[in-house]
């Protein structure tokens, strides 16, 4: 089989003249010893231009693509638990790129990984890493956010009316008081939140069935005055 220029020019005239000199029945010992010289000499040459080693760069550089690629995307069924802005693929596309992503590493790892091996792996891990990147897709969980202040103490109803939580979506909302005061207690519908003592609030729309429903916020200061708020969320 031929050798193709360029990586055969230090090589093929070597061999060329080698052949000569074994079939040349009336060559002396010096000629010989001259043409495994200059035989030996073609071939470290020839080992070492581009492409006969592994391109162990390349590969190394798509394996960082890879990783950057996948850094902080999630592994959904269709994206209902993940919020808009976060991205995710499917399990199935997680695991294809993850198995490419392994097999990179291993091959690059492999001190007896060849030139065709290495670029295969190269090739193998970027066409995965298209793919990839063409899957991500956002959340689908719509958060919206909330602020109340307090203005004396008493119970005080407001309705908001933009705030419409999706089931379907798994919508959220958060509720945020004040920080500062003493104490503090959230009840939906007129029901403690158990574990709910912190000035932050979260609303789920999969916790609740469709419908309007009350929230509501009571903190105290520390000389015992409470101040109250509610408001309507619906779940649709």
């Amino acid at each position: 089989m031929p050798i193709p220029p360029p990586l055969g020019t230090a090589l093929t005239p070597a061999v060329n003249s080698a052949d000569g000199v074994y079939k040349d029945n009336s060559a002396s010992a010096a000629a010989i010893s001259q043409a495994i010289a200059a035989l030996n000499a073609a071939v470290a040459v020839f080992t070492r231009q581009p492409g006969t080693a592994p391109n162990r760069d390349a590969l190394s550089a798509q394996i960082a693509a890879a990783e950057t690629a996948m850094n902080g995307v999630r592994s959904s069924a269709d994206g209902s638990e993940w919020s808009v802005g976060e991205k995710w693929v499917t399990p199935q596309g997680w695991a294809a790129l993850n198995a490419a992503l392994a097999a990179a590493r291993s091959g690059n790892a492999d001190p007896d990984t060849t030139f065709d091996r290495a670029a295969a792996l190269t090739a193998a891990l970027q066409a995965q890493v298209t793919a990839f990147n063409g899957l991500k897709k956002d959340g689908l969980v719509k958060a919206s956010a909330v602020t109340v202040t307090f203005t004396g103490p008493a119970d005080e109803d407001f309705t908001l009316s933009s705030l419409t939580l999706s089931w379907a979506a798994n919508a959220s909302s958060r509720v945020q008081v004040p920080a500062g005061y003493a104490s503090y207690a959230w009840f939906v519908d007129g029901k403690p939140v158990e574990g709910a003592a912190g000035n932050v609030f979260t609303l789920n729309a999969r916790d609740y069935s469709a419908g309007a429903h009350r929230l509501a916020a009571r903190v105290a200061k520390g000389d015992g005055s409470v101040f109250s708020k509610q408001l309507v969320f619906t779940v649709n």
